[in-house]
């Protein structure tokens, strides 16, 4: 592995809903590989699959270096609850 991971493999990733801030997810685990993306081609396909076809040049900053972690998960959770009743007007209006 290269320096990025110098200090152990070990990884963790939260995912937020933007609509509410109460829905994520969480994956716990470990870089068990990594590659450059030079043609940045995975990028590609996500920002094509979920917005829409765009040029390379609007994608990737000149010099910018894509990079891809593959992960072994060790452990995953979601929780999918409801605003506090105190603060379900506010998580509301922020989304209108």
């Amino acid at each position: 592995m290269d320096e990025a991971l110098a200090g152990g493999p070990r990884v963790s990733v939260c995912v937020t809903s933007l609509l509410n801030p109460y829905q994520c997810v969480t994956i716990i685990g470990r870089v068990v590989a990594h590659e450059s993306d030079d043609n940045a081609e995975h990028f590609a396909k996500l920002v094509t699959k979920y917005r829409g076809s765009k040029p390379m040049s609007e994608l990737l900053a000149a010099g910018q270096q894509r990079v891809v972690f593959k992960i072994a998960v060790d452990r995953f959770s979601c929780r999918t609850e409801e605003p506090p009743a105190e603060t379900r007007e506010l998580v509301i209006a922020s989304n209108r």
